[in-house]
């Protein structure tokens, strides 16, 4: 893989999982709507997609492809995806039997391990929603071992089309947020994007560069479009509702600038804080939702911030503190214990080490 590719990936890693994080620690009904629309439900979906775009590529950087390779890659998700998936899953079961919102039995957990709708006791676990899984951020984990189990049939698909079969994908995700028992158009497209450019050797933040200008300039705008839609429906609505193909013009824009800006920042200095940093992500992604609504719930109660100025203030100060105690238990745990931690998140502790 390209040097650049590499570099751009590590320094997007941390800030992503904090964009992660941003979508998780909103609290409409307290105030500072429409700043939290802005940065809890418009700007951090640039996140999810690259990441499925970066496991795309990553799982098929070699350029090719045969049962070899596949069952070398497998070995090696089931240590960096599936021991994870099953450790913070059960970690999230056993905290939501403790609130007593869900009976203790293995149908209920490996039900959990899927989509906590599947519980069928009346009551959705407070962290998940309908769809996702008990650990609800782990929807992605949770897509994307699928996604590696069918990759054989991605491949001989986008192989078979030279590449065509992409607009298959996109057709079923572009018009509308469909899931399939949970499964999700965006994981297929973004991580078969992915493939493609592996398939092809493209360099996409070189490419991504070359239109630079344009793609900050498309960006804004449908920042902008996205934002006021999402904030005028909520509005109207009281309730989040997205307009999907505004919504998903707006991810292909984002995502697209994200990958020229990172690629113009990756030769500089100040982008080997970020790169160092890159080893937490996966614990932050992970863990982050544990704690964050009852810690974000219990610092409301207590602060009482009244004014509008003092909700947004508590609100930017909950995110810088809950992923600083986050990432610092992460490198302590590095450091005290490296075998646990590289098991909880799959060996992801060089640059911590």
């Amino acid at each position: 893989m390209d040097r650049q590719q590499s570099r751009v990936i590590d320094l997007l890693r941390f800030p992503l999982a904090v964009l992660v994080v941003m979508c998780h620690c909103g609290f409409l009904d307290g105030g500072g709507t429409a700043v939290q629309i802005f940065f809890s439900e418009t700007l951090p979906h640039v996140a999810v997609p690259l990441f499925l775009l970066f496991s795309g590529y990553l799982f098929f950087k070699e350029g090719q492809f045969d049962g070899a390779l596949y069952w070398r890659k497998l070995k090696s998700r089931f240590r960096t995806l599936f021991i994870p998936y099953i450790v913070w899953s059960t970690i999230c079961f056993i905290i939501a039997v403790v609130q007593g919102q869900v009976t203790p039995s293995f149908l209920h957990y490996f039900r959990g391990l899927w989509d906590t709708e599947l519980w069928n006791d009346g009551v959705t676990f407070s962290r998940s929603l309908p769809g996702y899984p008990v650990n609800m951020p782990l929807w992605f984990i949770r897509d994307l071992m699928i996604l590696v189990l069918i990759s054989p049939l991605i491949w001989f698909l986008l192989k078979k089309t030279r590449g065509w079969g992409i607009l298959l994908f996109t057709i079923w995700w572009f018009p509308a947020h469909d899931k399939f028992f949970g499964f999700g158009a965006d994981s297929l497209f973004f991580f078969s994007l992915g493939a493609l450019f592996a398939m092809k050797q493209v360099n996409f933040v070189q490419l991504a560069r070359k239109y630079a200008i344009p793609l900050y300039i498309a960006a804004g705008v449908m920042l902008v479009v996205d934002y006021l839609v999402m904030y005028r429906n909520y509005m109207q609505y009281h309730e989040l509702r997205f307009n999907w193909l505004v919504f998903n013009v707006y991810v292909l824009c984002i995502t697209s600038a994200t990958l020229a800006l990172a690629g113009k920042l990756a030769g500089k200095k100040c982008s080997d804080v970020l790169i160092r940093l890159s080893g937490a992500s996966f614990f932050l992604y992970a863990a982050h939702i544990l704690w964050l609504e009852p810690l974000r719930d219990a610092l409301l109660k207590v602060l009482s911030p009244a004014s509008e100025f003092a909700v947004i203030l508590f609100y930017f100060a909950f995110i810088a503190f809950h992923c600083t105690v986050v990432t610092a238990l992460f490198f302590l745990m590095c450091k005290y214990l490296p075998k646990t931690t590289a098991l909880i998140t799959g060996g992801r502790v060089s640059s911590a080490s």
